[in-house]
């Protein structure tokens, strides 16, 4: 009881702590000293969702590991997982996603694809470049398909997210920062070339808009949404920073919703092909 009672506090510290280094100008410091900024590698850390969940979905795996193929590692950003009360507040702002399938292009160790299991989704696909992560993934899927067998199914394909084939109907696509601009112009084209033909209606989740002008510049694609979201207090500290923006698109094409306030809200790059956010 007392060593709990010991950790407990501690970790209350530790959410104090890390709360205080993320102040920017604090954190603007700390990045300097060589030993003190580690406490900004959270991504290493085990997440309190797997903790919770039963579930491997930390880490950080650098692009290179992710494929063999040499062309694509220069195409690809590193696996990170994404913070699961981010992802929460993106999708709830969503309609009615009981007629949507949610797709997570590039879904490394499928967090996104557990979080989106607590929504009504039609079904939940995950497409994994890498044959580790995918089966990682499997295993998260597995884990919480056990634990909550009244949710929708969720899979997980392992293959290059440019060509899949989305099902057809209306679909939620979910992207964090997986692409390179490059990649990113090809699947906002197949997406253009998927709405003519066998899609009703898609949002473009994009948690961290790194590439925005490929959607920005596309004449299928709408601002929807627009936001920055802090992290809740349990999560700070297992990720770089203490918030991430999102930005979501829909088609032009079926049940088009009116767009939130905001949704027009200039898109900035913070660090070069690494972060954004809203100006």
């Amino acid at each position: 009881m007392q060593r709990e009672f010991i950790q407990r506090e501690f970790t209350v510290f530790e959410r104090i702590i890390h709360r205080f280094a993320f102040r920017p100008a604090i954190r603007r410091r700390l990045v300097r000293i060589r030993f003190v900024r580690r406490i900004y590698g959270g991504w290493n850390r085990t997440h309190p969702f797997d903790v919770a969940e039963q579930v491997e979905t930390s880490g950080y795996v650098p692009a290179d590991q992710l494929t063999s193929d040499d062309r694509l590692k220069g195409l690809i950003i590193p696996y990170a997982g994404s913070s699961p009360s981010v992802i929460r507040k993106a999708i709830s702002t969503l309609p009615d996603v009981r007629d949507y399938s949610f797709v997570d292009l590039g879904c490394g160790k499928g967090r996104a694809l557990l979080v989106a299991s607590e929504y009504a989704f039609m079904r939940i696909i995950g497409v994994e470049l890498s044959a580790e992560l995918s089966a990682t993934a499997r295993r998260n899927v597995q884990t919480v398909a056990n634990h909550y067998p009244e949710r929708s199914p969720m899979n997980v394909v392992e293959g290059n997210a440019i060509g899949f084939e989305l099902p057809a109907g209306k679909v939620v696509v979910f992207i964090y920062h997986s692409f390179g601009l490059e990649l990113m112009n090809q699947l906002i084209g197949e997406l253009e070339t998927a709405l003519e033909n066998r899609l009703d209606h898609v949002f473009v989740v994009y948690y961290n808009p790194v590439h925005s002008v490929a959607l920005d510049s596309s004449p299928v694609f709408k601002r929807w949404f627009a936001a920055t979201f802090k992290l809740v207090p349990e999560e700070v500290g297992y990720a770089p920073d203490n918030k991430d923006t999102v930005v979501i698109w829909q088609s032009n094409k079926g049940s088009v919703h009116a767009e939130h306030p905001g949704s027009d809200r200039k898109i900035v790059i913070l660090q070069k092909d690494w972060q954004a956010g809203l100006s």
